[in-house]
């Protein structure tokens, strides 16, 4: 009866491309946590393997906790696990791990198949909450945690941020490694091979403060040198990757630190190549310069930016504190060097209107017209976390749904997070057109099939058109004619916003 289940669900979304799957690395440090100290522990990932019979494995496992992560874009599977478990086993606790929980943790415990919310890192209490679960005691000296105590929600004071270097070097043999390792890179190499891909993270949160974000959650603190070389040296010697993808949100932060690291991975004559993300503000004369990436470009094989929007005024607005003077800047030092160059963008933020979503696209298409080995990604501004942009939003009419249930409500299938319908300032209409036309004219995956083609073509005519035109209106003409070809983004459906916060 020491056995405890580590589960990571699937996400919201209908179908998931498999280079995307995460690696759940929350849950192993856990994992390795609870084995360390005795208990008897299995991680089921859903994300990953499909054809898990859950209700067998309860009753083979017979564990006494189960700990299910979520981030909100998996909260409907989490919820069906859970319901599948206490169905089996209504004895067995069940403790949500991630962000939902702590955005929501009342929503959590005030749920019928959910018993204990974390409402932060649970390194450091997981060991004393299982025991106490496991021997059947209170939970109520037990920091960081929300809970149900005779029909009252109690929640406990947050727990001060781990050090990294006390985290345990993890247990790998806790998953199957090679379901993680061999990732399709189509989207960065443009062919069908497979490539040891590793996700890692060296740090927590992040030191700035941008109004939408949701690393904020967390402090931000970082391993110290001589433990990221030991990180490196294990992660090397155990797997020998071809890319190591970090996960970190401002891995540049610490100039010196990186500096350091860089060089020791580079001394040490290792193969892999590093998928990273920095900021923009980081390249000027003192940091980042031409002569700095070209000391690392056999080492960086992508520079990861997020630029989320070229209009000065709304950068300024979600404090993003970069300017599109430091993108031009980056873009000239990447070229100068061919490497290649990773940005994302952010339409539909309630700063926008719809002619921000055009200037902002097509600003996407000049960056890619002028330099080709860049890999664009896009999404639509969520409300997923409590922040000053979520704050935004909620005055603009925007409601979180009031249960842990009533976010089925809101969340389109077919994307995986809340429905547009559901954000009264988004152009439903606009962002589809744009997320469409990204796709197809800008990304330009798989167009050598005829519909994807002729799709492409009409796109690109009815932008040029329109841009010349300065005419925005009426794009569900447009629409109709590329849902005639099979293609859309959202389940156009009317979402009854009321149902979703009850």
């Amino acid at each position: 009866m020491r056995k405890i289940l580590l589960i990571n669900p699937r996400s919201n979304k209908k179908e998931s491309q498999r280079y995307r799957i995460e690696f759940p690395l929350k849950l192993l440090y856990l994992a390795t946590i609870l084995k360390n100290n005795s208990f008897l522990v299995k991680i089921f990932d859903f994300f990953i393997d499909f054809n898990i019979d859950l209700e067998k494995e309860i009753k083979k496992e017979d564990p006494f906790m189960v700990i299910i992560c979520c981030n909100t874009k998996n909260l409907l599977d989490a919820i069906n696990i859970a319901d599948v478990i206490k169905k089996n086993n209504d004895k067995i606790k069940i403790v949500m791990e991630g962000l939902h929980s702590i955005n929501f943790p009342e929503q959590v415990v005030m749920d019928e198949s959910f018993d204990v919310a974390l409402l932060g890192e649970a390194e450091t209490i997981i060991v004393d909450l299982a025991k106490k679960i496991l021997n059947k005691e209170s939970l109520i000296n037990i920091p960081g945690i929300a809970f149900l105590d005779n029909n009252k929600i109690i929640k406990n004071k947050q727990i001060s941020p781990i050090n990294m270097d006390d985290l345990p070097f993890i247990d790998y043999s806790l998953i199957d490694m090679d379901k993680y390792l061999y990732r399709s890179v189509s989207f960065i190499n443009g062919d069908d091979s497979l490539k040891k891909v590793f996700r890692f993270s060296f740090s927590r949160g992040c030191p700035f403060n941008c109004s939408f974000c949701q690393y904020k959650t967390y402090a931000y603190r970082t391993m110290s040198l001589q433990r990221m070389r030991k990180e490196i040296d294990i992660i090397v010697e155990l797997f020998n990757p071809d890319l190591l993808y970090l996960e970190d949100a401002t891995f540049f932060y610490k100039k010196d630190l990186v500096v350091d690291f860089l060089d020791y991975i580079k001394e040490k004559g290792y193969r892999f190549k590093i998928i990273c993300t920095t900021r923009l503000n980081f390249f000027n004369e003192n940091y980042i310069t031409s002569n700095f990436v070209d000391r690392y470009k056999d080492l960086i094989f992508i520079w990861d930016f997020g630029v989320e929007n070229c209009d000065k005024d709304v950068l300024k607005s979600i404090n993003k504190n970069i300017d599109v003077d430091n993108l031009s800047y980056a873009i000239e030092i990447v070229k100068k060097e061919n490497v290649k160059l990773g940005l994302s963008f952010m339409i539909g933020l309630p700063e926008e209107n719809i002619y921000h979503y055009f200037k902002n696209m097509n600003f996407i298409r000049k960056i890619k017209e002028q330099y080709h080995n860049v890999l664009i990604t896009y999404q639509f501004y969520q409300p997923l976390g409590k922040n000053i942009e979520s704050e935004k939003a909620i005055s603009l009419g925007y409601s979180f749904p009031r249960s842990l249930r009533s976010w089925d409500a809101q969340i389109d299938k077919n994307v995986g997070t809340i429905s547009p319908f559901c954000l009264p300032w988004i152009n439903v209409d606009a962002i589809e057109y744009l997320m469409l036309f990204c796709e197809f004219c800008i990304n330009d995956f798989n167009n050598k099939n005829i519909k994807r083609l002729f799709t492409s073509k009409f796109l690109l005519l009815s932008w040029t058109i329109r841009n010349i035109f300065n005419f925005y209106k009426f794009l569900n003409i447009d629409l109709f004619f590329v849902k005639v070809m099979g293609f859309y983004i959202f389940n156009r459906v009317i979402v009854d916003n009321k149902k979703g916060i009850q």
